[in-house]
């Protein structure tokens, strides 16, 4: 413990010896540790932390992709059940993997995260 307070109090004199220096290493320790908790915030937010819903696991992304250029664009949750009951769309696809296309993958799994997709849904005229 003696050793430790003379080396403090060598560390003070120098310190006080050079003021420029000491103000550089403070701001140096300073942003270094600010930037340390907020990249630590973020990670432990966005990937540490589960999500705040009971049934987190059972989260779908619901997407409708057109025949004609099949590109995916988003669905709210009532536009889902529209579809649904419209004779032009021709079926509902769930793939268990969101990088897979309804066509290749015809069948949602249970224990993963499934993506539903409104299959190819043409325009209604009227």
């Amino acid at each position: 413990m003696r050793g430790f307070l003379q080396d403090l109090r060598q560390a003070l004199r120098r310190l006080l010896a050079a003021p420029g220096f000491a103000v550089v290493a403070i701001v140096a320790l300073a942003l270094g540790i600010g930037a340390n908790t907020a990249i630590f915030t973020v990670v432990d937010a966005a990937l540490l932390r589960p999500l705040p819903y009971a049934a987190a696991d059972r989260l779908v992304t619901v997407e409708a992709i057109s025949s004609e250029d099949a590109r995916a664009s988003a669905v709210t949750g009532a536009d889902f059940l529209d579809l649904r009951g419209l004779p032009s769309v021709t079926g509902v696809t769930a793939c268990a993997d969101s990088r897979k296309t309804p066509a290749s993958n015809r069948s949602a799994s249970a224990s993963a995260p499934p993506v539903a997709s409104a299959g190819s849904a043409s325009p209604e005229t009227g």
